[in-house]
């Protein structure tokens, strides 16, 4: 059963609305201590089992701060340049709209399992410990995984995407995006656009394609290429014993190497569709060719 520490009346911009346990009256602040004007409504609910306190907050309108307590917590922003800190616990953190300044924990070394998503704005997004899940959306994003393994997204935007350690996914999508994997055996993948994959230590998964630049650096790194119409993409690090593989359209059946000025060229069909920088030496029986048929057959 939870008591009520805190409750919101109305969803007025600039409300704090408070209430303690029994008959204590409700409060309202229409100006924070530093004079900056009005802070944004809260709501929050306490368990018997301290775990469980829980805040919620919500930005109607301005720039707005909200921070979480040591429970699980629902915070959201609206449309101004809103900053939202989870604090310890497994929270969720809604930026909206303006460009937006979200923390899942209060420090690396923390443990909650997070849910950020910023919104049309340029973000800056980071879980921090645990194993998070964070959506830049649209915009120019800065999104930071921390510790743990985390899944990292950055949708329409020029987004700058790091998981830091622990064994990450990452998706650019749309726009030029940068992504490094840090420590961990990571999963970077571009989506559309030039993006520039940097696996980092550990054993990395880099999916590229057009426009594309791949660079595993440390560890036993697989590179695959996801040939387009529009350019090819460059290997930087091909080290012996790391995999090449080429995905394959329909109809897609011969794979070929030539060497040009020191590099491989790898073609299929006889078009380009990635140079391996200083490979020359690379021959087609080194590269895998990938259909449909083959994904659908992997192990999961």
């Amino acid at each position: 059963m939870f008591l009520l520490a805190g409750f919101l009346s109305a969803l007025a911009a600039g409300a704090v609305l408070q209430a303690l346990e029994g008959d204590d009256e409700t409060a309202r602040d229409d100006e924070d201590e530093t004079g900056r004007g009005p802070s944004p409504p809260k709501l929050t609910l306490q368990a018997a089992d301290p775990d469980w306190m829980q805040t919620l907050g919500l930005v109607e309108t301005g720039d707005g701060v909200l921070v979480g307590g040591a429970g699980h917590d629902l915070l959201t922003g609206g449309a101004g340049d809103d900053d939202l800190a989870g604090g310890d616990g497994d929270d969720t953190l809604r930026g909206l709209t303006g460009d937006d300044t979200l923390y899942g924990d209060d420090a690396a070394e923390a443990a909650g399992h997070d849910l950020l998503q910023g919104g049309p704005g340029a973000d800056y997004l980071a879980g921090n410990g645990g194993n998070d899940t964070v959506t830049g959306d649209g915009g120019d994003d800065r999104i930071f995984g921390g510790d743990g393994d985390d899944d990292l997204s950055g949708g329409p935007g020029d987004d700058w995407i790091t998981g830091n350690a622990g064994d990450d996914l990452l998706r650019g999508g749309a726009g030029d995006d940068d992504l490094s994997g840090g420590s961990g055996n990571d999963t970077l993948d571009g989506g559309a656009g030039a993006d520039s994959l940097h696996g980092g230590a550990g054993d990395d998964i880099l999916r590229g394609g057009p426009g594309d630049w791949l660079d595993g650096n440390e560890g036993d790194d697989r590179f695959e290429i996801m040939p387009g119409p529009d350019g090819i993409a460059h290997i930087t690090d091909l080290a012996p014993g790391e995999r090449i593989l080429v995905a394959a359209g329909a109809g897609d059946t011969l794979l070929s190497v030539d060497a040009e000025d020191g590099d491989a060229v790898i073609l299929l069909d006889g078009v380009a569709v990635a140079r391996v920088l200083g490979a020359e030496g690379l021959t087609a029986s080194a590269i895998e060719l990938v259909t449909a048929q083959d994904e659908a057959a992997a192990p999961g």
